[in-house]
């Protein structure tokens, strides 16, 4: 049996990563609504016509995630528990420091000792500070938690039997 925590922490993080697959669905499918709050390559490749690639892979990604969350919140009744616990809770941890690393990152660069890439432009900093970074830091902590509160509430082997 699955408790609450588990299955909300599950759904959250379910939901976090089908807001985020959507987003880059859109942009990949043509859409241009906040595309200026990208790197300006970034930006210049959606509109060049590379949003397919740029949008639809990493869509199917963040869908794979949302799987993966899902699978939390029901998980199977099998050894492969544990596995889908710890998968979800290593791209929790990758999601989280990526996060960390990149908020940290843009903010040497808003304050001055770190050169703001071309590639990324001056005006699109704060986006990734304030956005973009500190969603993948929330999508992170959503599926760490998921992971050790699904690990928390499943049985031990021992007890299994």
């Amino acid at each position: 049996m699955v408790d609450e925590r588990t299955r909300a922490f599950g759904y959250a993080a379910c939901a976090w990563a089908a807001v985020f697959a959507a987003i880059s669905f859109y942009w990949g499918l043509g859409g241009t609504f906040a595309l200026d709050t990208l790197g300006l390559d970034l930006e210049r490749r959606a509109r060049e016509g590379e949003a397919v690639s740029l949008g639809i892979g990493p869509g199917v990604l963040k869908l794979a995630l949302a799987a993966l969350a899902l699978a939390l919140a029901h998980p199977p009744r099998s050894p492969s528990r544990r596995v889908v616990s710890w998968v979800a809770l290593a791209a929790g941890v990758g999601m989280s420091l990526y996060g960390l690393l990149m908020t940290g990152e843009k903010l040497l660069m808003k304050v001055g000792p770190i050169d703001v890439p071309a590639s990324l432009g001056s005006e699109r900093v704060g986006w990734y500070l304030f956005l973009w970074d500190p969603f993948w830091l929330l999508g992170g902590v959503l599926f760490i938690a998921a992971a050790l509160a699904a690990r928390a509430g499943s049985p031990t082997p021992s007890a299994a039997r």
